[in-house]
């Protein structure tokens, strides 16, 4: 799945944990990231992450 980070991380502990593999597998975004994305994705779309 795609997810948001935590809403207690300040900026800095959200950078810290951008190289760590925290989310077995799903893809996190910054909270800000993530709005943006839901306002051009529904539930169920289907999203392709490229390198």
């Amino acid at each position: 799945g795609i997810h948001g980070m935590k809403y207690f991380l300040t900026k800095e502990e959200e950078e810290l944990l951008k190289g760590f593999n925290w989310t077995k597998g799903c893809i996190a975004l910054p909270n800000e990231e993530l709005i943006e994305l839901r306002n051009y994705c529904s539930v169920g779309t289907k999203v392709v992450i490229k390198k």
